[in-house]
């Protein structure tokens, strides 16, 4: 599911949609999903993507870290690279070789992670 969940709004219930397709996959399937953030994007950035989809046919609903997890819960998360703990990362840092030189503002735009159902 990736840069598909920042377009479902919260009374829509993101979360749920994920937890019942989750639950209808058998153990050991794995969930990818990459969702828009605004953490660590500067306001006028923020303000930019808000501007872009107010005129879209789709409304993007960026969320934060804490959010965005929320859509693995349940769920085994694993790292996002090497060496790295089991968790959500942006997606610059994904499957990084250097996480530090991957990480730059444009990389923050979208948080993501893997996770495998127990």
């Amino acid at each position: 599911m990736t840069a598909v969940m920042h377009f479902i709004e919260d009374p829509d219930d993101p979360w749920g949609m994920v937890a019942r397709y989750m639950s209808a996959m058998p153990p050991g399937s794995y969930l990818a999903l990459s969702h828009a953030t605004f953490d660590k994007l500067p306001p006028r950035a923020v303000q930019t993507i808000d501007d872009i989809y107010k005129n879209a046919t789709s409304r993007i609903w960026l969320r934060s870290r804490k959010d965005i997890e929320r859509f693995f819960s349940g769920l085994e998360m694993v790292p996002p690279y090497a060496g790295a703990s089991p968790g959500l990362t942006f997606v610059g840092s994904w499957g990084a070789e250097d996480p530090e030189q991957a990480d730059s503002d444009g990389s923050r735009v979208l948080c993501c992670a893997v996770a495998r159902r127990p």
